[in-house]
């Protein structure tokens, strides 16, 4: 008998170096993190028409299937849906999405693309009764994100997908995945910035001096070659110092803030890490500390923070 039930687990991530750039085709370094969410997909057999019934800690929603749209807060679940709908219809059958996530959903931990990436999977399981290779569901993934996001590099479906700690870049994909496993603390500063809106607000910055903003991107690129070479050597503490001056270069695109400096500053108080630097867009959600030793430091701030290890990629449950 066919299975009815699949699931998937995905992690979240934290890109670590080459934000902004990687959007112009530089490499950057993203690590998959051991905050996970997963994905319960269940065929239902019944109503007429299929129905799609989503049920988190977000809510819960029920549709026919064909006439899905894209719609917060299930936005990238429902972009997934609607990419395979033609098939799903033609399958004949109601489906039942439970989602259940470890990743907070406000802090910028890539849960959307984790949860395209688990959905994905899923449905892909289902409809060609095989598990996909790593990939094709990047291929599909991405192309989901990119079409609902408007603009991504595709590094964070790779991460949930590939797991570990990436070498990427959007033409070719997973460079390389490191050996080294840094402990990683993200401080949340309360709040974030939309990343299309991140992003616009660059390109306006700098609408009058295109080339200086070309500069930047070519020296975070840089930057990120030179510290891949410290990770292949496990050097840490050089490695550290490539955050640093990354986030030079992001102060540079105006993309720190007062909070966000507050929280840098306290990190570079801190002789336990090596190096501390804004995670994603700016403007808002993560700073990232990279530890000297294979331990989380003693902490005291107040914001919310999160001690965070590699982690590995996607996984497939057994199906029943």
């Amino acid at each position: 008998m066919a299975p009815k039930l699949f699931k998937v687990t995905a992690p979240g991530s934290v890109m670590i170096l080459g934000e902004h750039a990687v959007l112009h085709g530089a490499t950057a370094i993203v690590a998959a993190i051991n905050k996970r969410l997963s994905v319960e997909l269940e065929l239902v057999h019944g109503p007429l028409e299929p129905i799609l019934q989503i049920n988190s800690r977000l809510g819960q929603m029920r549709a026919l299937i064909k006439q899905i749209i894209p719609k917060e807060p299930f936005a990238f679940v429902l972009a997934t849906i609607q990419y395979f709908k033609a098939e799903l219809l033609a399958k004949g059958c109601s489906l039942k999405i439970n989602i259940s996530s470890h990743i907070p959903p406000d802090v910028g931990f890539a849960s959307s693309s984790a949860v395209t990436v688990a959905t994905c999977a899923a449905i892909m399981q289902f409809l060609y009764a095989c598990v996909p290779t790593d990939a094709q569901l990047f291929k599909v993934a991405k192309e989901i994100v990119v079409r609902q996001q408007g603009i991504a590099s595709g590094a964070d479906v790779a991460a949930s997908i590939y797991g570990g700690l990436l070498l990427y870049t959007p033409q070719d994909g997973v460079l390389k995945r490191f050996s080294a496993r840094p402990m990683i603390t993200a401080v949340y500063a309360g709040y974030k910035t939309a990343t299309p809106q991140v992003i616009a607000q660059v390109a306006q910055t700098f609408s009058s001096k295109p080339q200086a903003l070309l500069e930047i991107y070519h020296k975070i690129g840089k930057l990120v070659q030179k510290a891949s070479l410290a990770l292949d050597h496990a050097d840490l503490v050089e490695f550290g110092k490539y955050l640093v001056a990354h986030q030079a270069l992001q102060h540079e695109l105006q993309v720190s803030d007062h909070t966000l400096d507050d929280i840098l500053e306290i990190l570079a108080k801190h002789n336990d890490f090596v190096g501390a630097k804004i995670s994603g867009a700016g403007l808002g959600d993560c700073v990232i500390g990279i530890a000297s030793a294979k331990v989380h430091p003693d902490l005291v701030i107040d914001k919310l923070s999160y001690n965070l290890e590699i982690d590995s990629g996607v996984e497939y449950l057994d199906c029943k």
